[in-house]
């Protein structure tokens, strides 16, 4: 049995998961829009936005059980390991 006050601090968790995945999803296709697909520019312009969400960690990959990463910890490693 949870006790409420936990349970809410994961949803809230996953709420806020699912709102930075689903921004970043948005910003990523304005982006492939607004320059036709070039991979330089996209790429160019999404290194100057505020967070970067790597395909591997978008909640829509880990809710869909699609890849094999979508365990937190290999999600959070491989993040570490880019940003370094």
């Amino acid at each position: 049995k949870i006790d409420s006050s936990i349970y809410k601090d994961y949803v809230l968790v996953m709420l806020f998961v699912k709102y930075l995945s689903d921004t970043y999803k948005e910003r990523l296709q304005e982006i492939t829009e607004k320059y036709k697909g070039d991979e330089v520019r996209i790429k160019r312009t999404l290194r100057r936005q505020r967070f970067i969400i790597p395909d591997f960690a978008s909640i829509s990959e880990s809710i869909r059980g699609k890849k094999k990463e979508s365990a937190p910890q290999t999600q959070i490693r491989r993040v570490e390991k880019q940003s370094n």
